[in-house]
């Protein structure tokens, strides 16, 4: 380890504690990526006794977790805009701030760790998205055939206990005039977070009422966030499979 790298290392000593990598010193912040791990940035030495601050590609890795493969045009120039507004550069998969000095380093480990959220935010937010409308005429298939469409209401409006509106994607009137709420779900923690938090409030309102969570593949999910969902839902519907045990409608 350079005597300037050694020197960054106790600068760095106050805010996290850093570790050595065979690229340079390797920092953990408090900002969290999709997926819930906290990002980590690289410092390196660059000319003049000054570093380079990057995010070595933490943000692109986040998104690959989450089941993003392809990166599109769309995603690339908000990189570039995210970069841009915060005087950063893009190298391969990483966002990098170059000719920092040592009393910059908090700072710039700051910026790096916000893009890297920021950007990686962006593409699995918007991949959702594209995934749950997808998901959408999936799930509407399955339910019409055994409702009739007049039947099947999309993106409906429930008061929970707290008096909260939440909307769901689909509902169904079945028998005792009760509802079956169906909500697709994907594996990320904003989405199963929010999720848990809706049907949590609209059971507690509406006892009697199903709440179904729908996912593209239950086979794919861990344990511990299936049985998450299970604390709050009637039954947890994987899409790719059979749905024999819908209820009668009304």
């Amino acid at each position: 380890m350079t005597a300037q790298i050694e020197s960054a290392r106790d600068v760095l000593r106050k805010i996290a504690e850093p570790w050595a990598t065979d690229r340079g010193l390797a920092v953990s912040t408090t900002t969290l990526l999709p997926g819930g791990e906290l990002a980590t940035v690289l410092i390196q030495s660059d000319e003049g006794g000054l570093y380079s601050v990057s995010d070595n590609g933490a943000g692109r890795e986040a998104v690959l977790h989450q089941g993003v493969l392809g990166i599109g045009v769309g995603a690339k120039r908000r990189a570039k805009r995210i970069a841009e507004a915060a005087g950063l550069h893009i190298e391969g998969d990483a966002f990098i701030l170059r000719r920092v000095s040592e009393a910059q380093l908090p700072s710039a480990i700051s910026y790096i760790a916000d893009a890297s959220r920021s950007w990686a935010q962006y593409v699995v937010e918007n991949a959702v998205v594209s995934r749950t409308a997808e998901m959408a005429e999936v799930v509407r298939e399955k339910l019409e055939r055994v409702y009739t469409s007049a039947k099947i209401r999309r993106q409906t409006a429930v008061l929970g206990a707290s008096t909260t509106q939440y909307e769901f994607d689909f509902s169904v009137e079945i028998e005792g005039g009760r509802l079956a709420l169906f909500e697709i779900v994907s594996p990320s923690i904003q989405s199963i977070a929010f999720a848990h938090t809706k049907f949590s409030d609209v059971g507690r309102a509406h006892n009697d009422w199903l709440r179904e969570a729908v996912v593209e593949d239950l086979s794919l999910w861990p344990s511990d966030q299936t049985s998450l969902l299970s604390q709050v839902t009637s039954h947890i519907r994987s899409a790719n499979e059979d749905w024999a045990n819908l209820p009668r409608a009304a």
